[in-house]
């Protein structure tokens, strides 16, 4: 089901207004255990069982549906008569909307920004490896090379795996924590940009010590050969990517627009925490894949079967639930548009054609 621009623009201010509405991001939602404890004994669940909104495709058991349809994004998912009646996802949308339309819900528990351990990868350095600053303690993904006005590579990956609040300009970058590669030159910090009507970007950017150590392909996927406009995709739309943590998966963007609240590791200064990241691409794992992502994968590309980047990965939930595993990535047009936009200066994938 291919989307177009103009049910992307209808379908992101119906999203828009639910999340007014529901004022996500004003309260702290539900832990798994404390949603589950809440069902056992009987309570009804409330607003703090919403994560999140999106439209997409239906997800049937996994399985893409050929409907077009709001979904909200659930803590727990239990029977319309375990709600409260006003946060009844159905009854809620229609309410608020003022018109019967298609929905779905589906159970995320509470999704989280990823961080992990660490992964040695010496010498020459690819795409999909594991990197960190010791400013901030935690380590994440580098996603792939960027080349800037002059040619100098750049690698990117996430804010919270580089910055989080705790870095600077000119900070040591380490893969993945002894051996100095890089220096940072510069990030996006998702409460950089809220409410801006725009996709919430979670980004950094190193400058490469030496051009010698660089391996400009991706682990698992090979060369860039471009990138991929997210508001005009043909869902469910197939993709890879190669993580430090879960290596090489694959999956299927099921939603192009999606509101969705991720936990921030403890070393993260932001506020508030949870943070609602806003137009993100939500990904299913493929039918083989136990998840397409986990811990430490953020700052991963997202790339299409022609090799082509549409998303920079910030997230995701380890629920198990009958469609699997979420993850989210941020789309890639509007993460080099605010990195040009907060560094003063382009960047671009290198490329082959």
């Amino acid at each position: 089901m291919r989307i177009n621009i103009d049910q992307y623009t209808v379908y992101q201010d119906r999203i828009n207004r639910l999340a007014q509405a529901w004022r996500l991001g004003s309260y702290r939602p539900y832990t798994v255990e404390e949603a589950e404890q809440a069902v056992v004994q009987g309570i009804p669940l409330g607003v703090r069982n919403i994560v999140g909104f999106g439209f997409g495709v239906k997800l049937v058991r996994g399985v893409p549906r050929e409907e077009l349809v709001i979904c909200g994004y659930v803590v727990r998912k239990v029977p319309p008569n375990a709600v409260e009646p006003p946060f009844v996802i159905e009854r809620g949308v229609r309410d608020i909307l003022g018109f019967d339309i298609a929905t779905d819900v589906l159970e995320v528990g509470r999704p989280a920004a990823y961080h992990h351990s660490n992964q040695e990868y010496s010498r020459r350095i690819p795409g999909g490896v594991a990197l960190s600053n010791p400013q901030l303690g935690v380590y994440g993904t580098l996603g792939g090379w960027l080349k800037d006005p002059d040619g100098k590579p750049h690698l990117l990956t996430c804010w919270h795996c580089l910055d989080g609040g705790k870095g600077a300009v000119g900070d040591d970058i380490f893969q993945p924590k002894t051996w100095k590669m890089a220096t940072l030159v510069g990030s996006v910090s998702p409460a950089s940009n809220p409410q801006s009507g725009r996709p919430t970007v979670d980004a950094a950017v190193a400058k490469l010590d030496d051009e010698k150590l660089l391996s400009d392909f991706i682990l698992g996927i090979g060369e860039i050969c471009g990138t991929l406009d997210n508001t005009n995709l043909n869902l469910p739309l197939p993709v890879r990517k190669y993580g430090m943590t879960s290596h090489l998966t694959s999956g299927s963007i099921v939603h192009a627009s999606a509101l969705i609240t991720l936990n921030m590791d403890p070393a993260v200064t932001i506020q508030p925490n949870p943070f609602d990241y806003e137009r993100q691409l939500l990904i299913y794992p493929g039918p083989t894949q136990a998840s397409f992502s986990d811990p430490g994968d953020s700052g991963a590309v997202v790339v299409t079967e022609d090799h082509k980047v549409v998303g920079l990965l910030v997230g995701g939930s380890p629920s198990t639930n009958a469609n699997g595993p979420i993850s989210a990535a941020t789309p890639i047009i509007p993460v080099l548009d605010e990195l040009q936009h907060a560094l003063q200066k382009s960047f671009e994938f290198i490329i082959y054609p």
